[in-house]
């Protein structure tokens, strides 16, 4: 097909094409890359279960309470010389693994996470849980920034 008519690069991947079915001919061959087509909702999903784990956001079995747990699942080569890796979370939380021993995640439980709220003040939690009403502040996107320190 011709690249002007398919409107890409033959080598690129189109979503769909015009079928000549449509009503505008001027449009017939060309391709359509769809904003969240299969393949790019199936990264998205499992970037997201990398960066945070599969259930970030659980209720507590004996309180009810909301916690937060992030459970990345990481190899040690994505972190850069310091054993920092940074992503966004919910769209505004900046969180900050520190793997200073360089090792995969998924091989190791956070010993401490400190919580900035918007307001600057710090919340420390041993251990890798956030408890409640922290973890609710996280999910309303109240915090700024999340270090999880293995």
């Amino acid at each position: 097909m011709d690249n002007k008519v398919y409107g890409r690069s033959r080598l690129e991947a189109a979503s769909f094409i015009v079928s000549s079915a449509f009503p505008d001919p001027k449009l017939h061959g060309a391709s359509f890359l769809a904003r969240l087509s299969g393949s790019t909702a199936e990264f998205l999903s499992m970037w997201a279960i990398m960066m945070a784990g599969p259930t970030p956001f659980v209720l507590n079995s004996s309180t009810g309470n909301l916690e937060l747990e992030l459970a990345p699942k990481l190899p040690a080569w994505l972190f850069n010389d310091q054993g920092i890796v940074s992503f966004t979370f919910l769209g505004t939380v900046k969180v900050t693994y520190h793997n200073p021993l360089g090792k995969d995640t998924w091989t190791m439980t956070p010993q401490s996470i400190i919580v900035t709220g918007l307001d600057g003040l710090l919340q420390t939690f041993q251990g890798g849980v956030i408890t409640s009403p922290t973890a609710a502040l996280v999910r309303s996107q109240h915090v700024s920034t999340i270090d999880v320190y293995y």
